[in-house]
């Protein structure tokens, strides 16, 4: 078995070393499988995409999104878990892991929207667009850069055969 170690009794109390010591369940083993955990959330939150850029996404089918990958992490944990034969991890524990995680997430991604959105109303962390053409879609174009400025595009002009009777936009030259 495994021989009782002094961090037991400091770290987690006289009761739970007595517990830990009987099922065999030291502390590297709660260690390694928060590694394995970590892993496991770092390729499920890639696969749904969730290091990339919202720029355009909402923040309900954002926050959605990162509640359906938390969701999916520890459905995959579980399920380790239940093929592994563990019973000794605490299945509360799990659960209040992966509800504070998912809310301290999704409360993360809200404070950085409402951050970003303020800085991009600034003119800060902005991207700029050349508009090739001057018709009616590009004036639209042009005009939604201007009225949703949270979104961080800022245009630069545009570049046409001629240029155009349009003030909110510089004739950058032709296509040539």
């Amino acid at each position: 078995g495994y021989e009782y170690e002094p961090w037991h009794v400091r770290y987690v109390g006289k009761e739970n070393a007595k517990l830990i010591h009987e099922a065999d369940m030291p502390l590297e083993t709660y260690l390694l499988q928060s590694a394995v955990l970590m892993v496991v959330e770092l390729a499920v939150f890639a696969f749904f995409g969730l290091y990339r850029s919202f720029r355009n996404m909402t923040i309900l089918r954002e926050l959605g999104r990162v509640c359906l990958a938390c969701g999916l992490v520890m459905g995959v944990y579980l399920s380790g878990l239940f093929l592994f034969g563990d019973a000794h991890t605490s299945r509360m524990v799990l659960a209040f892991y992966a509800l504070i995680g998912a809310a301290l997430l999704c409360l993360k991604r809200v404070i950085l929207r409402l951050v970003l959105r303020r800085m991009r109303k600034k003119g800060y962390n902005r991207k700029f667009v050349v508009l090739v053409g001057n018709g009616p879609m590009a004036k639209r174009y042009a005009e939604t850069i201007q009225i949703q400025r949270e979104l961080g595009y800022g245009l630069l002009g545009y570049v046409a055969r001629e240029p155009g009777n349009w003030p909110e936009a510089e004739w950058l030259g032709t296509f040539d």
